[in-house]
């Protein structure tokens, strides 16, 4: 887990004391380590995101589908020369 300084804890409260959504959140970052092993998420970075999702009642799945379409998880780039 990101390492949060005091004073930004309070705004990360809501998310650690919601033991079903640190299930749901855990879930998520197992998930995303088995469809793609070779890369490294932070996902703390986005939780206020992953947070909404699971208050709207996505699943698992869905939910990495919306951040990886939304480019939440990778961001991809074409550049001119690109073919």
């Amino acid at each position: 887990m990101l390492i949060i300084e005091y004073n930004q804890y309070n705004e990360y409260k809501k998310y650690f004391s919601n033991k079903e959504f640190m299930e749901y959140f855990k879930k998520l970052n197992i998930k995303l380590n088995e469809l793609f092993p070779t890369y490294s998420f932070n996902i703390e970075l986005i939780i206020d995101k992953i947070y909404s999702l699971y208050l709207e009642g996505y699943l698992i799945d869905d939910t990495i589908n919306k951040l990886y379409y939304n480019g939440n998880l990778f961001i991809f780039r074409v550049t001119n020369g690109d073919s």
